[in-house]
């Protein structure tokens, strides 16, 4: 995790190599292989450098990103989430399950599911009492994560298989 998060704070701007790279491994984090569903790896780079530098996204570039990587939120919110981990929260089977209560892969494929979402989270850091979480996250762990970083492992750790 340390390095995929370094991986895209030493990158000055995002490429197609670094995008290909990328999707691969947080691929590795998904048990499937990666199929690339559209050919718009120009325009997702311009995205995720639009995101690295701090733009919010819209729905819209998420349905591109979507559209690339395998037509999955999941993978496309751990890629959102190493290129601005202070940005981006994971969003998989054991979150959502956490914040549902149950699963529906119908709901986490929908982009505006997953802004709401990070709505959520937001408004969840941005409360000074989640800073002892935060500060407990990373001595749990033994490194510093972003604040989205610790609120998505108590989700995931929580959230059931």
């Amino acid at each position: 995790y340390p390095e995929f998060v370094s991986y895209f704070g030493s990158l000055e701007e995002i490429t197609r190599h670094n995008l290909i790279i990328a999707a691969n491994f947080v691929y590795g984090w998904i048990p499937s292989i990666l199929e690339f569903k559209s050919q718009d790896l120009d325009l997702a780079a311009a995205v995720l450098n639009a995101v690295k530098g701090g733009s919010v996204i819209s729905e819209q570039d998420l349905l591109v990103l979507r559209n690339l990587i395998d037509n999955s939120m999941v993978a496309v919110s751990k890629l959102l989430h190493f290129v601005r981990p202070d940005l981006h929260v994971i969003w998989d089977r054991r979150v959502y399950t956490y914040v549902h209560g149950c699963y529906s892969q119908y709901q986490i494929q929908k982009p505006g599911n997953y802004l709401a979402f990070l709505d959520n989270c937001r408004e969840i850091v941005s409360d000074g009492r989640f800073t002892q979480v935060h500060a407990s996250m990373n001595r749990k762990i033994g490194y510093e994560v972003s604040p989205f970083r610790a609120l998505e492992l108590v989700m995931y750790w929580n959230g059931g298989t």
